[in-house]
C-alpha cells in the first residue's frame, strides 16, 4: 500500500518542529524582556502604532503556514503525551526525527520497542498531525492504514 501524497509533508513538519519553536520563543522573547518595548520606543517614539502591532504579533506568535505546522504538532503532542504510553510514544517519535538520517530501523534499534509497535506509533502521530492540518477529513488517527483497528 502507497503512502498518501501528504505523507512526506508532515514528516518535514515533525522535523522542522524544534526550528518553529525557537522561532515562537524569539517572537515572545519581545515581551518577557522588560525594556524592549520602552527601547523600541526611545528609538522611534513617534510609531506607537508600529509598537502596537508588534505587541499584538508577538502575543499570537507564529502565524500563516509555519504557524499551523508548529500548532498541529504541538497539539499532536499533548494529545499523545495524555495516553496511557504517551511519554514513551515521544520517546520513540524523538528518536525517530531528532536526526535527518534517522531511519525506523535505527530507532527501533535505540528504542527498544518492536517494529509493529513502532510503525503504528509512528503512524498515529503522522495521521494526528495532518488531521490537525485539515489533511485528513475524518480522525482515523487510531486506526491501521488498511482499516484494521
Amino acid at each position: 500500500m502507497s503512502r498518501p501524497s501528504w505523507w512526506n509533508y508532515v514528516q518535514s513538519c515533525i522535523r522542522d518542529y524544534p526550528v518553529k519553536c525557537a522561532e515562537q520563543d524569539g517572537i515572545r522573547e519581545w515581551l518577557t524582556k522588560p525594556d524592549g518595548e520602552a527601547r523600541a520606543l526611545a528609538q522611534n517614539p513617534r510609531r506607537p502604532t508600529e509598537i502596537m502591532a508588534l505587541r499584538r504579533i508577538a502575543k499570537r506568535g507564529l502565524m500563516g503556514q509555519r504557524g499551523q505546522e508548529y500548532h498541529a504538532v504541538r497539539l499532536a503532542i499533548q494529545d499523545t503525551m495524555d495516553m496511557p504510553d504517551g511519554r514513551e510514544r515521544i520517546a520513540f517519535i524523538g528518536l525517530l526525527y531528532s536526526d535527518a538520517n534517522a531511519s525506523l530501523k535505527s530507532a527501533i534499534a535505540r528504542s527498544g520497542v518492536s517494529s509493529e509497535t513502532a510503525q503504528l506509533w509512528r503512524g498515529e502521530f503522522v495521521r494526528r498531525i495532518a488531521f490537525y492540518l485539515g489533511l485528513l477529513r475524518e480522525r482515523r488517527i487510531m486506526e491501521r492504514p488498511g482499516g484494521i483497528p
